[in-house]
């Protein structure tokens, strides 16, 4: 999270990392930066031959995201995805491409976020802003626009688990957030 001023870039980077044999990484990085004036913000995590007990693998997991006042994007790339021992071929998914597998379902490049909307914003909208909107549809417009709210977050790879309902959980891969508002 970045301060209330804005900043960054904030990075962080880990090389060969083994958590408690269950997962592994050979390098991971994370890089946030931002600003308040206008607000802007854009976030990315990389992950590199990654192994989750044998059961998730990755040669490259990434996700990156965007947002501003007006708007959220992202993005995600993963390269050599193997689950339950299935190799998975990702070739440009769009978002929230989910795939059925034995073990549960996949979603690659899965994006879920909270785009303003008009009643919300208008409610958040600041004294001198609800007047200018009462002004007209020009000046609606404008300040509905300038106090959105937007968030995303962008995840490579999800892997929600459930062999025959009796061992079920969640494996995430590369996962990006942004918010403005």
């Amino acid at each position: 999270m970045l301060p209330q001023a804005g900043g960054g870039p904030i990075t962080a980077n880990l090389l060969s990392t083994n958590l408690l044999g269950l997962v592994t990484v050979d390098a991971a990085k994370v890089s946030t930066t931002g600003a308040t004036d206008p607000g802007s913000t854009n976030s990315s995590a990389l992950l590199a031959n990654v192994d989750v007990a044998g059961l998730v693998t990755a040669k490259v997991a990434r996700s990156s995201c965007s947002a501003t006042s007006d708007t959220a994007t992202g993005a995600a790339k993963v390269v050599d995805l193997v689950v339950a021992g299935l190799p998975i071929a990702v070739i440009d998914l769009g978002p929230n491409t989910t795939i059925s597998t034995p073990v549960g379902s996949v979603i690659i490049n899965e994006q879920t976020g909270a785009p303003a909307t008009a009643p919300a914003v208008r409610r958040r909208l600041s004294p001198s802003l609800r007047r200018a909107a009462k002004r007209g549809p020009r000046a609606r417009q404008t300040a509905t626009r300038a106090a959105g709210p937007q968030s995303i977050t962008v995840t490579a790879v999800h892997v929600k688990l459930n062999v025959l309902g009796l061992a079920t959980g969640d494996v995430v891969l590369a996962q990006s957030r942004c918010s403005v508002g």
